[in-house]
């Protein structure tokens, strides 16, 4: 009889441990697809942490088309005679996104060299410095701001993010996949005193600038 009550035993404990086994090895494998799946969710959600923003520089290929079209306006316009008389002043007025090509160029508009600068919106000089004005997205009152400080001189304005082209810019760039667009405020153009020839539609029309 002792020797079955010890075989007995050695039975229940051997099907206890089988079952604590089993139960480590679904707790394990839980864990295991716990983790992954949490890994994944936080790799998912990442972009999305306060404070952490990805920003995607623009291709070579839209600041070229910008640079183009920039500089096709800036050539199918004329100014009033003011010191100095062969040089054109580009200010561009940051943050910008797509003014790397300007930047960068070094070119003749219409014989006379384009000098470009940077600047910031709230130098006092910029009626002074600039026969053109580069800038990117602002604020309404940001806007008004530009356009009481250049009120009355022959500024040319121009912008890469302003939808509205209500106020501060005579041209408002539309940069899409393969050509850029824009928009025209004659009454802002008309007020800055610089003329532009009709022309300068053309540089719309085309699907690669």
């Amino acid at each position: 009889m002792a020797i079955t009550r010890h075989v007995k035993g050695v039975t229940c404990n051997t099907r206890t441990t089988q079952r604590g086994f089993i139960g480590l090895l679904f707790f394990l494998i839980y864990s295991l697809v716990f983790c992954v799946t949490n890994t994944r969710a936080q790799t998912m959600q990442a972009p999305n942490t306060p404070g952490k923003t990805d920003v995607v520089a623009p291709s070579p290929t839209e600041t070229d088309r910008v640079s183009k079209t920039v500089l096709g306006i800036l050539s199918f316009s004329s100014w009033p005679s003011r010191p100095p008389p062969n040089t054109l002043r580009l200010c561009v007025i940051q943050p910008v996104t797509y003014a790397a090509g300007l930047v960068s160029s070094n070119k003749n508009i219409t014989g006379k060299t384009l000098e470009v600068s940077t600047q910031l919106l709230n130098n006092a000089t910029l009626s002074s410095s600039c026969d053109a004005i580069y800038s990117g997205l602002m604020t309404a009152e940001q806007q008004q701001n530009l356009y009481n400080s250049i009120s009355g001189h022959a500024i040319l304005t121009l912008s890469e993010n302003d939808s509205a082209c209500a106020l501060a810019n005579a041209f408002c760039l539309i940069i899409n996949p393969g050509h850029i667009d824009f928009k025209l405020n004659l009454e802002t153009l008309s007020r800055s005193g610089v003329r532009v020839n009709p022309n300068v539609l053309q540089l719309a029309r085309g699907k690669d600038n």
